[in-house]
């Protein structure tokens, strides 16, 4: 059976990125900028798996456990968003630029748990696309990529009349990373830097 605590870290991520947490349309009171962001000084990050890098306006905020799940079931696997999924850690920063609400979140599926079809990464980031916006989403570009020579798939989405969306997903050897970002506004300055200088490791 999949561990009760993978559903709980898989739904927060969604809601993360969905926006339906409050922390997306409403600014936090007594919220305060960090001293590299008012100074404009961005950093770059690794993750601590050095599996990719990225510039960002602070360091974000890292989960402290993988949710680790059983992969011995074909039936498992099949309620997990990315199919052989043994573990996942997310990155999340909310953007103190203007507007207070954007979002980023940086996730790492390891999906080392079993082997995948050549197709399994398209079919699975369709249906991650699917649980993320709903069927409400209107896409605004679909491209598939090559970045650092591992595939990747993205998609730019509009959901509502507010949020914009736009979604990264590279398969890089057994690792999927997922780049999204959410954004109230019209300013995409900080949206675009942090998708230009994002870097997966390099296929060796």
């Amino acid at each position: 059976m999949l561990n009760s605590s993978f559903f709980v870290v898989l739904t927060t991520i969604v809601l993360i990125l969905s926006g339906v947490n409050k922390g997306l349309t409403q600014t936090r009171k007594g919220e305060k900028r960090s001293s590299s962001t008012v100074k404009n000084e961005w950093i770059t990050f690794s993750s601590p798996s050095k599996n990719f890098t990225v510039e960002l306006s602070e360091t974000p905020k890292a989960t402290t456990k993988f949710a680790k799940m059983s992969v011995e079931k074909e039936t498992d696997n099949d309620l997990i968003v990315f199919k052989c999924t043994k573990s996942l850690s997310y990155f999340s920063l909310r953007s103190l630029a203007k507007p207070k609400s954007n979002r980023l979140v940086i996730s790492e599926f390891d999906v080392s748990g079993c082997t995948r079809s050549k197709d399994q990464f398209e079919l699975d980031f369709l249906g991650f696309m699917l649980l993320l916006a709903g069927d409400n989403y209107r896409v605004l570009s679909d491209k598939t990529i090559s970045v650092r020579g591992w595939k990747g798939h993205e998609i730019i989405y509009k959901n509502g009349s507010e949020i914009n969306g736009r979604v990264l997903a590279i398969m890089a050897g057994e690792i999927i990373i997922l780049v999204n970002y959410n954004r109230i506004g019209g300013d995409i300055s900080e949206e675009e830097r942090i998708f230009r200088t994002f870097k997966p490791k390099s296929v060796k």
